[in-house]
């Protein structure tokens, strides 16, 4: 399960580039991530088996 943080930007870039963390995002204003990275780390979170059944969060 993938927590995505509170700013999510819909038209920002894909870039590739988000970090995962523990079962929280942090609470920083640059805790933030595009849709375009938040489907990336979707795909890339289904393919690594490490992540499975763990709640993480996803942010740039």
């Amino acid at each position: 399960m993938l927590t995505p943080p509170a700013l999510l930007e819909a038209d920002g870039v894909r870039t590739g580039r988000y970090r995962i963390g523990g079962d929280r995002v942090p609470e920083s204003p640059s805790a933030r991530l595009s849709y375009a990275d938040l489907a990336v780390a979707l795909v890339d979170a289904y393919e690594k088996p490490t992540l499975h059944r763990k709640r993480v969060s996803v942010f740039s």
